[in-house]
């Protein structure tokens, strides 16, 4: 290694046109520093393979922007003489800012990005670094992000988990730019779960379009009359069964689209040709002659079910945003209360946990319990509480980082489940208080709330003050 220190002209510096920092701008203090002290540690410079006799810099972008805001005409440099090809200083450049733990995940990854150019692979830069592999794996995946989100991530407007997002659904561009819209807003977590929420709706949709499909019911053409075999009208009838109507050759299905919260339905597309009572009358009776539903009692039907299926769909979007909230409030308990139980000086707590959190009794169904605990729930209820029991059972002998951590997301999932009980009106005002207080603390400790937990605090809050106005106008 070649190397000198000498005070070469400002002017013969530039940055590096490959350094991974995005920006490094000096504050005032360095500034002031500068001018009145001058620079106590060189920045590292390498030859200029561009221009003879000047310098591209490896390392100390800030000290140099504090020697150009100071208005110095000079810099102290350490010149590496023998970092002449643009592969040696990229090395050096990147791994020396990555020993020094400067720089942002973006610019990390940015780092890591170079050395992968002159021919680094995950495990040498790991080496090189000091960092695991899931590390370096991680930070390479920011570069996939849109340039939006790798700037939130970069300036730590959002969280390395928030853009995680943004690789889930990296083949959904539409998804992809609702994320945009959301990053580093209050809704965000919630806009996450949303998403996987419509994902979960769309698979389904597409299962039982396959299903009507084999069936052989034919999808209903646009303006087309279709009315749905589950319909009242057909209630008694042997039309109230899908092969009828296949047999006939009116089968059909609705398709209400991918993004409609009603799922497609199988409908008679020729009801008007169809009994809508049942021939007999009852045992022994004799059988009479069909009869069909009028045109205006079809036309009724049709619209009353138009009117139903419009209403269900209305229910379901209010109640999947609001199961999207419910789950990234949650989310956000679970991490809040783990890291309030680090193992280290928690070590009389561990014991104390580990005898007694087995035998506990939770305030929440198993099914809740188990999320808490990390497990997956069962179909069968039965086979649910076993689950619980064993989970529960094996804390006993658990490491301590597992034992806190299901007490913190336990004790998250009790808060959770206190946040959203059922507001009553007929309900004593210090219950809906109790609840109020949760909430208020909820806003005090930072979590950001999206709309519809919003508009629930507020509607609370109006509740107990209305009823805390009323006992004291009683009281009067």
């Amino acid at each position: 290694m070649t190397e000198h220190i000498t005070t070469v002209p400002l002017e013969h510096v530039r940055p590096h046109p490959d350094n991974p920092r995005l920006a490094a701008v000096a504050d005032e203090a360095l500034v002031e520093s500068i001018r009145l002290h001058g620079l106590v540690d060189p920045v590292l410079v390498a030859p200029d393979p561009e221009n003879d006799g000047q310098y591209v810099l490896l390392d100390g972008a800030r000290r140099y922007d504090g020697h150009r805001q100071a208005g110095a005409t000079s810099i102290r440099v350490r010149v590496r003489e023998d970092l002449i090809t643009q592969a040696q200083q990229i090395e050096v450049m990147a791994i020396t800012g990555l020993q020094k733990e400067l720089l942002s995940p973006v610019e990390e990854a940015r780092a890591y990005e170079q050395l992968q150019l002159i021919g680094y692979d995950e495990a040498a830069i790991a080496s090189a670094v000091g960092y695991s592999k899931t590390r370096v794996k991680q930070r390479l995946r920011l570069g996939a992000l849109p340039e939006q989100a790798q700037t939130s991530v970069h300036r730590g407007q959002v969280t390395l988990s928030d853009v995680e997002a943004f690789h889930e659904f990296a083949d959904d561009p539409a998804a992809t730019a609702q994320l945009e819209e959301a990053l580093g807003g209050d809704d965000f977590a919630m806009t996450v779960n949303a998403l996987r929420s419509r994902r979960a709706r769309v698979a389904r949709h597409g299962e039982l379009i396959a299903e009507f499909t084999a069936a052989g019911a034919r999808p209903r053409a646009k303006g087309e009359a279709g009315l749905s075999i589950s319909h009242p009208i057909w209630e008694g009838t042997e039309f109230a069964d899908a092969s009828t109507h296949r047999a006939a050759g009116c089968l059909g299905y609705a398709d209400y689209g991918l993004d409609s919260f009603t799922e497609p339905r199988l409908v008679c597309l020729d009801s008007g040709s169809h009994q809508a009572k049942p021939a007999g009358t009852g045992p022994g009776s004799a059988i009479s002659t069909p009869v069909p539903p009028t045109e205006a009692e079809v036309a009724a039907a049709e619209e009353a079910e138009a009117q139903r299926v419009a209403e269900a769909a209305a229910r379901a979007a209010a109640a999947e945003q609001q199961a999207a909230a419910d789950r990234a409030r949650l989310d956000w308990l679970y991490d809040h209360f783990v890291a309030l139980f680090p193992v280290k000086g928690n070590t009389a707590l561990v014991a104390t946990l580990a005898g007694v959190l087995p035998a506990s009794v939770w305030h929440l169904d198993d099914r809740a319990a188990l999320d808490a605990l990390e497990q997956d729930a069962p179909a069968d209820w039965r086979e649910c509480a076993l689950t619980l029991r064993a989970t529960l059972a094996g804390l006993a002998t658990a490491k301590p980082a597992r034992i806190l951590r299901a007490f913190a997301r336990l004790t998250a999932a009790q808060v959770a489940e206190s946040l959203i009980d059922d507001i009553h009106e007929d309900r004593d005002v210090s219950e809906h208080a109790a609840q109020l207080a949760g909430w208020d603390w909820l806003a005090g400790v930072g979590y950001p709330m999206p709309q519809p937990d919003r508009d629930r605090h507020a509607a609370l809050r109006a509740l107990v003050d209305a009823k805390r106005a009323n006992a004291e106008d009683g009281a009067a």
